[in-house]
């Protein structure tokens, strides 16, 4: 939400045959900032009844982890600290289960939160700390991701032209990794795939991309937050050419 807000707020007042779809965006934006305080009601009650789960008694740690990764995903990118509690719980589960690849997903969920609260030196040795060969399936991905957030985001702090060159460069590659890895008509493609085409000057490609692909996610979600923030940037950009 707050990337959307600031990224329109850059737009140019005056983008022809853009307008229409800025509008549209700008009228998404509207109705989400009205129903934020339902939003997060409902969000609240559904959160309590995970919680009335982990309440249970006998619960097993699998039953457990399972639980408190749900709780993770409802937290995560609304309440930071509530998410980095139970993901640090679910990592003391995994490692006392001995389970390789809960431990991996669950430091690869602790980076991201690391990532958006802008502690990079931490993401970074936790990141290390993962034996490469031990990762398997969406973690192979989600570990990719991890380090082109944490390059994009070091990128965003900096104030050194050269660093942030540097940082983009890096993550660039990252985002290489993982084009190669998941399907087209995939979110984690899209995402990852409409700012390669930006960086390259392809911004009308980058909104059809994700223009086609948005009726496929909810409207209430991070990930339809997430892509109408790029293409509200791509907008801005096709904005600043004419």
């Amino acid at each position: 939400m707050r990337i959307l807000i600031l990224i329109i707020m850059l737009l140019p007042c005056s983008l022809g045959m853009y307008a229409s779809a800025i509008d549209s965006l700008l009228s998404v934006l509207d109705k989400t900032i009205v129903m934020r305080r339902q939003y997060e009601e409902e969000k609240e009650r559904y959160i309590s009844l995970i919680k009335d789960e982990l309440k249970q008694g006998r619960l097993t740690d699998m039953e457990r982890y399972l639980i408190q990764n749900r709780l993770f995903a409802e937290y995560n990118s609304y309440i930071s600290d509530s998410a980095l509690h139970y993901i640090n719980e679910n990592i003391l589960i995994a490692t006392r289960l001995n389970n390789r690849q809960w431990i991996n997903s669950s430091i690869l969920n602790k980076v991201h939160i690391l990532n958006t609260s802008g502690l990079f030196v931490e993401a970074m040795e936790l990141l290390k700390s993962l034996p490469r060969n031990t990762l398997e399936g969406e973690n192979i991905v989600d570990y990719y991701v991890c380090f082109e957030n944490l390059y994009l985001y070091q990128a965003e702090y900096a104030t050194d032209r050269n660093y942030v060159n540097n940082y983009l460069r890096i993550a660039n590659l990252y985002r290489d990794s993982i084009i190669s890895l998941v399907p087209e008509d995939t979110y984690r493609y899209v995402v990852v795939h409409a700012p390669q085409l930006i960086d390259q000057g392809k911004s009308q490609e980058a909104i059809c991309l994700l223009k086609n692909f948005l009726p496929r996610l909810k409207s209430n979600t991070r990930e339809y937050a997430v892509a109408t923030s790029i293409l509200a940037f791509a907008y801005h950009v096709v904005g600043n050419k004419i």
